[in-house]
């Protein structure tokens, strides 16, 4: 699934373009009929067009819209339930219920003044009948101004969810800086942006693992702290993956504590009730520096399974079976 959805405009840059082609259809007809002195006919043909143009533009630029939205309930409930954490889910689909009220009440306009348009003996009366069809649009379209907010920051929200594939998915945890990141840098070919600050990955990140004919699809999470009952949006991503998304999950301890080791055993407890398949790997673990050594070993005495180098953890996800 792929969330690129054009972006969507303030009410006045929509009315803007309509207006303007509705001016260049209008002098497009003009241009045609222009045979001498026109008629009332003819101005009443030519102000035909430019009403039509001027509603047709303004329909289809809100109907691509919408149309771009997904359906969430034909969504996978990884990608219904990132929704929920990570943008106003009730507030995307009232404002996208209000583009289709939107729509239908600009063809009751447009039929109402036309209907008027035909009824006009006289050009200052056609004109005036242009500027006050041209105020209720305006006026209309305007009034939902709100919800072209909204739904351009639902889709800025959207726009970074991960394309996932049908593969087999390893999701990549811990806690923040823990260097999950580097990790997926070493184990595929995906250059993450890498910082040094708590939180950095605050979206899902993908990298594949290609083994013969055997692909992995492999997810760095955001990071996430030991506080189940009180995450935040980008905590709740990485579980989110965790839940629904993986198959096997590489846990990454971090030896030089960042948070307390005991707080990072907290967190391997909570996965484990997951009942998935779990990898343990220490990273950083070409410091030299004592206490990191030390805590190590540690490590190792109390998880005899614990992989410390990225290329013997991508030799035991070879081996696995998915």
């Amino acid at each position: 699934m792929a969330f690129t959805l054009p972006p969507v405009e303030r009410a006045s840059v929509h009315l803007d373009i309509a207006f303007h082609r509705a001016k260049i259809k209008a002098e497009l007809v003009k241009k045609k009929l222009k045979r001498g002195k026109l008629t009332i006919h003819h101005i009443r043909e030519i102000e035909r067009a430019r009403f039509k143009m001027a509603s047709e533009a303004l329909v289809k630029r809100i109907t691509k819209i919408h149309r771009s939205f997904p359906e969430i309930e034909k969504l996978s409930v990884f990608y219904q339930e990132l929704m929920k954490a990570t943008l106003d889910v009730e507030q995307m689909q009232k404002s996208l219920a209000g583009l289709l009220w939107l729509e239908r009440k600009i063809a009751e306009l447009t039929k109402q003044h036309l209907k008027k348009l035909n009824r006009c003996s006289v050009q200052t009366a056609i004109h005036t009948l242009r500027s006050a069809f041209y105020g209720r649009l305006s006026s209309v379209c305007t009034k939902l101004d709100n919800e072209f907010v909204a739904l351009e920051r639902a889709r800025k929200a959207m726009k970074i969810y991960p394309i996932l594939r049908d593969l087999p998915t390893v999701a990549i945890a811990g806690f923040p800086n823990v260097g999950k990141t580097t990790l997926l840098s070493k184990l595929s070919s995906s250059t993450p942006e890498i910082a040094e600050y708590a939180f950095t990955t605050k979206h899902i990140n993908l990298g594949y693992i290609q083994f013969g004919h055997k692909k992995i699809q492999l997810l760095d999470t955001p990071g996430t702290l030991a506080r189940p009952d009180t995450m935040n949006a980008i905590e709740k991503q990485a579980m989110l993956a965790v839940k629904y998304l993986a198959h096997v999950i590489v846990y990454v301890f971090d030896p030089t504590e960042p948070y307390p080791l005991d707080k990072q055993e907290q967190l391997l407890e909570i996965l484990k009730k997951e009942n998935k398949p779990l990898l343990l790997y220490i990273s950083k673990s070409d410091l030299t520096d004592q206490h990191v050594q030390k805590t190590i070993a540690e490590l190792k005495e109390k998880h005899k399974e614990i992989i410390s180098s990225a290329e013997l953890l991508k030799q035991s996800l070879q081996k696995l079976e998915f």
